[in-house]
């Protein structure tokens, strides 16, 4: 037994901290990582290497939309005004598609380009009098690139290859992770916001005892009375306090004898700090069919690498966050409108008639350098009548560095370096 525990030891020589949501987690650095749903407001979902087709991602999109039309009543297109509608979001080169899956309320999609990639916001069900573009704005805003391994040192949630800063009434992230020494073992991780009330229909207690049911209800409680409950308690995990069950379930059929754990906190109310935390584990998976193969773990290898992990679990704090990134970009660089932002700082222009407060503009890496507004009008209507200031391309140079890890308001924290630290304290994420 021990030799076998060993192993599971040996693994975690290596190890590294992960981000998800507003929590961390301690992994081996060989570990798959295979991010599931995440939101702040709407879903939010990564596409690697995407920014060059956001056209023809748009251009489904509106097909799509097209298609759709002509199940629409003149009273639908009267309710629905902004259905079909494509607008341009509040950062550069970000997209909104206004459809609708019901003919009820929108269906909203956002689509923004950083550094290469996109993030895809998507909302469903808004109703014609919420302004929900203004909240998918507001996280597009607050939305930046992260590097997998990157913990923020600014309060937040971390999803895939992304880092949003801000509270917000549905956060969610989810993270399944993959070892390459145990390839049948399977563990996941959601940590869910809870909105007014609380959900405790994942306790597994009470899920074991539905199947129990369930099993007897169909004439398998023979079947079912030779599962194994390895562990049955109440368990602390960093500040969360919840069920814990393992079990190793009976050989059924076709159905392999394997591992299940489970750990459930139903959190607390409204509380971005305090969410659910739902924890679960299996062996003998293959192609994500459970009970498959054999298990490729014994039981106290099982209980052994389910402890290792979930006891790192806690709160994201501003000591954690891994070092910023060295300034790469020499002051004085120069680059052109709707060139990438190489460097998060702020960018000047020397353009002959850019208004007075448009020359000096702060941009965040991975955005595209923006047109400047210059203060001659569009024309003799717009000297009279005053309207929007001609855009014109410019060149920018950049004049200073922002470190972008404690930045949300660049005004603000140029002001006071201090400005993001979070008043709670030690509720930082």
């Amino acid at each position: 037994m021990e030799d076998r525990l060993i192993k599971i030891h040996s693994i975690f020589g290596e190890a590294q901290n992960v981000c998800l949501g507003r929590l961390l987690i301690r992994v081996p650095k060989n570990v798959i990582l295979e991010f599931g749903p995440a939101e702040a407001e709407s879903t939010i979902e990564f596409l690697d290497s995407e920014a060059a087709n956001i056209d023809k991602h748009i251009a489904s999109k509106l097909k799509e939309l097209e298609l759709e039309k002509k199940f629409f009543s003149e009273e639908d297109f009267v309710s629905l005004p902004l259905f079909g509608k494509l607008i341009d979001g509040v950062k550069p080169g970000q997209k909104i598609v206004i459809g609708s899956d019901d003919r009820v309320g929108y269906a909203i999609l956002s689509l923004l380009p950083i550094q290469g990639s996109l993030f895809k916001q998507t909302v469903y069900g808004v109703l014609p009098e919420q302004n929900f573009i203004e909240r998918i704005n507001q996280v597009a805003n607050n939305l930046r690139l992260r590097e997998l391994t990157e913990i923020p040192a600014e309060p937040g949630i971390c999803v895939e290859r992304g880092f949003v800063t801000g509270v917000y009434e549905y956060e969610r992230a989810t993270i399944g992770i993959r070892f390459k020494e145990f390839p049948d073992v399977h563990l996941s991780i959601d940590v869910h916001k809870n909105l007014e009330f609380l959900n405790n229909d994942s306790n597994p207690k009470i899920l074991h005892e539905r199947a129990r049911e369930s099993a007897e209800a169909a004439g398998l409680g023979g079947v079912f009375s030779r599962t194994r409950i390895l562990r049955d308690q109440v368990r602390q995990i960093g500040h969360w306090k919840g069920q814990e069950m393992a079990f190793r379930t009976p050989a059924y059929k076709t159905g392999k004898s394997v591992h299940e754990i489970r750990f459930y906190s139903a959190g607390s109310i409204n509380d971005p700090f305090h969410p659910q935390l739902d924890i679960r584990l299996y062996s003998g998976v293959k192609d994500n069919q459970k009970a498959a193969v054999e298990p490729s773990i014994t039981d106290e290898q099982a209980l052994a690498l389910w402890d290792m992990l979930v006891s790192t679990i806690r709160l994201r704090e501003a000591s954690d966050a891994t070092p910023p990134k060295v300034n790469k970009t020499p002051l004085a660089a120069l680059v052109g409108t709707g060139k990438i932002c190489p460097e998060s700082g702020w960018w000047e222009t020397n353009e002959k008639h850019v208004a007075n407060d448009g020359r000096r503009l702060f941009v965040r890496a991975g955005e595209l350098m923006p047109s400047a507004d210059t203060s001659i009008g569009t024309g003799i209507w717009q000297k009279i009548f005053g309207g929007d200031r001609l855009k014109i391309s410019t060149t920018w140079r950049l004049a200073d560095y922002v470190d972008e890890s404690v930045i949300d308001d660049p005004v603000r924290t140029m002001a006071s370096p201090l400005g993001q630290i979070d008043c709670a304290g030690d509720r930082h994420a």
